[in-house]
């Protein structure tokens, strides 16, 4: 899966797609991307062609170890966002809130 984005910050829709199909993801190498997807994804030098190109030769010579590399990243991603969603569900409903009355 390539997506690619020029936007400093920006979580592209196709990685977390890759993700759910288990499939190799070349990303822009923007802060969140590699955060979120840093250990299993592949990630051009620069936003010119040939080092494009160089990364999708190096997805598709690494295929089979990218994708083992992601099967293995996704328990871990989805624990990630279950804790971030506990810890605002926290924020958002104090534990001491009384729980509504039927």
């Amino acid at each position: 899966m390539l997506d690619l984005t020029l936007k400093a910050d920006c979580l592209v829709c196709g990685a977390y797609e890759a993700l759910s199909l288990n499939k190799p993801m070349i990303l822009s190498g923007n802060g969140a991307s590699r955060d979120l997807f840093g250990s299993f994804a592949v990630f051009p030098e620069s936003c010119d062609e040939n080092d494009i190109a160089a990364a999708l030769r190096k997805a598709l010579q690494d295929y089979d170890r990218i994708r083992d590399l992601t099967e293995q990243g996704r328990p871990a991603f989805a624990e990630r966002w279950l804790v971030a969603a506990q810890s605002l569900r926290a924020a958002l409903i104090p534990p001491d809130a009384a729980a509504p009355s039927s």
